[in-house]
């Protein structure tokens, strides 16, 4: 497995999470699994250790060339990873990698094919190109390195249906484009927290409907759209904005925006939380939360929320599989308008809201659950590798 970052690097968000459960689980099913990566760890910090086995799965870690641009501009050029990849792809039966834009996929994707290596690719919402400079280097990255992926993985995994159609518009053979949902561990969800933990803390009544977001606050992620919705729903219900996760850049903006529109005692800044810190948000919010500004597929958190049985309003840039279907929550157009109308009806009706979060458990249980996810990757693997 091939990725920008690894266990313990959780201040990354969902990515590093999402791989290591999969890691680990095929390495529980008595599969050699290595994964390739950085030593990106936080904004200050990296992992020293090069190389390790962790519950089963052999590490092998690569020093950035600069931790700053690795978190801040999402510049990852690792040292030695690439002549690692040029003489050990060709050991493995399969490569799987993640993000779409990054140089060790295109090092490794270049291998694979050198060797006759089947690869998978998991773009995870990077697809699409933006604006401005940033787009201008993901277009000379393309006509270098993007078309040898997308031609030639031997399935290409998509988290929705959105991201199916964007490969398909990247000229990907849409034979080849499978969908996989992302997936979270049930065992992470077993022994929740009592109710009152993250209320208590920050000093919310237990009379307010709390709303929660997790996640980076940065700009793209639409925070001043849900700031500005819950604005407009709190007038009619007692109701606190909590906002988890970790400052990218954000977060002064967003408490000015929440000052400007007098809410600021409603709106709470905890912080990022990790793991197992994070389940008494879940536990005591209402209401699941998230608006980006940019197509980044399904969110991990979202479905954390769901295991949580929480209900959960998104928009078109995060879209869940059979979310509506299972009456578990809504996604709306990424208008601020109906965000703010759909808040307002779920805020109001808080045993509907519990219904909910109900079908939102099921909808986890049936598609997202771990077990479920590595079954339907574990048959592509060992299709390919036979």
């Amino acid at each position: 497995m091939c990725v920008l970052y690894y266990e313990p690097a959780w201040a990354y968000g969902g990515p590093p999470r999402m791989v290591f459960d999969l890691a680990r689980s095929l390495a529980a099913r008595q599969h050699d699994v290595t994964v390739c990566t950085t030593d990106a760890l936080d904004e200050t910090s990296r992992v020293l250790q090069r190389e390790q086995t962790s519950q089963g799965v052999r590490i092998v870690r690569f020093p950035n060339v600069s931790n700053w641009l690795a978190y801040h501009l999402k510049i990852f050029l690792p040292r030695g990873m690439k002549s690692w990849l040029a003489a050990h792809v060709r050991d493995f039966d399969v490569v799987h990698l993640f993000d779409a834009r990054t140089m060790p996929n295109a090092w490794a994707s270049l291998e694979a094919v050198r060797h006759g290596v089947p690869f998978f690719l998991s773009a995870w919402g990077s697809l699409p190109q933006g604006a401005g400079w940033r787009s201008m280097v993901k277009g000379s990255f393309d006509r270098k390195h993007l078309q040898r992926q997308l031609s030639g993985a031997r399935a290409l995994l998509a988290q929705n249906q959105h991201e199916t159609q964007v490969y398909a518009e990247y000229g990907a053979d849409r034979n080849r484009i499978r969908l996989w949902p992302l997936g979270v561990n049930p065992t992470d969800f077993e022994n929740l927290p009592p109710s009152g933990v993250l209320r208590r803390r920050l000093g919310i009544s237990e009379s307010d409907q709390v709303v929660l977001f997790v996640g980076r606050i940065h700009i793209l992620k639409g925070l001043d759209t849900l700031i500005r919705a819950f604005a407009s729903a709190q007038r009619s219900i007692a109701a606190s904005l909590v906002v988890v996760g970790r400052d990218d850049g954000y977060a002064s903006d967003a408490k000015a925006l929440a000052q400007q529109l007098g809410i600021a005692s409603r709106c709470h800044f905890p912080g990022g939380l990790y793991g197992s810190d994070a389940l008494p948000a879940y536990v005591d919010a209402n209401l699941f939360c998230i608006t980006p500004t940019h197509f980044e597929e399904t969110s991990l958190a979202a479905l954390a929320a769901c295991a949580c049985s929480r209900p959960v309003l998104i928009n078109d840039r995060c879209g869940i599989p059979w979310l509506e279907e299972y009456g578990a929550g809504y996604c709306v157009p990424h208008s601020g308008e109906q965000i703010t109308t759909r808040m307002t009806e779920m805020l109001s009706n808080p045993e509907r809201l519990r219904g909910m979060g109900m079908r939102a458990r099921k909808l986890v249980e049936d598609h997202f659950f771990l077990p479920q996810v590595v079954n339907e990757l574990e048959a592509l693997y060992m299709e390919t590798a036979s």
